[in-house]
């Protein structure tokens, strides 16, 4: 049996029956399985290691989830390599039943309450990853999960490209990361990176859920790459009518082009944000984009 292609119903390793496959990208598959010790119902996410670089990937997002404990990301059970399956590992997580928040975001925009609950979350769980030297390198709505479409009860998921101890990595000569929502300096390979790019991604999350387009809409990643050299990110309150100036100017400084005018990493933001909403009251609504939504760019390269 090929090992990243099992079957509804196989048991992997005699601990987890598979039930539902949930994504299959370019890393693996990810599976609803079914703890048998225990009976809980987890996330099994199966790879075929026999690539070195996938391999390399594994290890790195098992050893990046396995430090990493916050409600705000995804929590991390096990990991090991199946005895029956030569080649083939696994990573156990939570299974988040509910909705990612890019199918939140294909229904519209948020409201600025509902935008600045969901940074909070979120900013709060990056500065955890940021906090223990790593970078996550591919925040976007699809890496977001909504337990029960909760958006203040948001989490983290797919560390899959995550690296630590600050730098970047090139798989093949391809930067790995999603078009529209990866910071300059890793589009165009300018060498070491820190959490200032997951700063970035996290800005152009927060443009789209406001204006329901993505800050960068060019079709081709060619085109893309250099729009992202050129040019600045519009405001919001350029697309969105009602955005208190402060929440403006924080998007803005997090889609600088430059990262040493972005905020240090996820705690800064999250400090930004909090002092915001003591400051700002925020009214459900207030906030609707002036223009249709645009279609993100493809990813560059994905994993499941």
């Amino acid at each position: 049996m090929d090992p990243v292609l099992p079957s509804p119903g196989d048991v992997i390793d005699g601990c987890y029956e598979l039930e539902l496959l949930a994504a299959q990208g370019g890393m693996g598959t990810v599976w609803r399985a079914r703890d048998v010790l225990l009976g809980a119902t987890v996330a099994l996410k199966i790879v075929d290691c026999t690539h070195p670089g996938v391999r390399a990937r594994f290890r790195s997002e098992a050893a990046a989830l396995s430090m990493l404990s916050h409600d705000a990301i995804v929590r991390y059970a096990g990991h090991g390599s199946s005895r029956a399956r030569p080649g083939c590992s696994w990573i156990v997580t939570e299974w988040i039943e509910g909705e990612s928040l890019a199918e939140r975001l294909a229904r519209g925009p948020l409201a600025l309450d509902e935008t600045v609950a969901l940074a909070l979350r979120l900013s709060e769980g990056l500065g955890a990853v940021h906090a223990r030297g790593m970078a996550h390198r591919d925040v976007k709505p699809g890496n977001v999960m909504l337990p029960a479409g909760r958006l203040d009860e948001a989490k983290l998921v797919d560390f899959g490209i995550a690296c630590g101890h600050w730098g970047d990595v090139a798989e093949d000569g391809v930067v790995m990361g999603t078009a529209g929502y990866m910071a300059p300096e890793r589009a165009c390979s300018r060498g070491e990176v820190d959490a200032r790019c997951d700063v970035y991604s996290l800005g152009c999350l927060l443009f789209e859920c406001l204006t329901g387009r993505s800050a960068f809409a060019v079709d081709d990643d060619s085109g893309w790459s250099a729009v992202m050299q050129l040019d600045e990110a519009p405001r919001v309150s350029e697309l969105v009518a009602g955005v208190p100036p402060e929440l403006d100017e924080l998007v803005a400084r997090m889609l600088s082009a430059v990262p040493e005018e972005r905020p240090a990493d996820g705690n800064a933001v999250h400090a930004w944000l909090r002092a915001l909403s003591a400051a700002v009251p925020m009214i459900t609504g207030a906030s609707r984009p002036r223009s249709s939504p645009s279609r993100a760019p493809e990813a560059l390269a994905s994993c499941a």
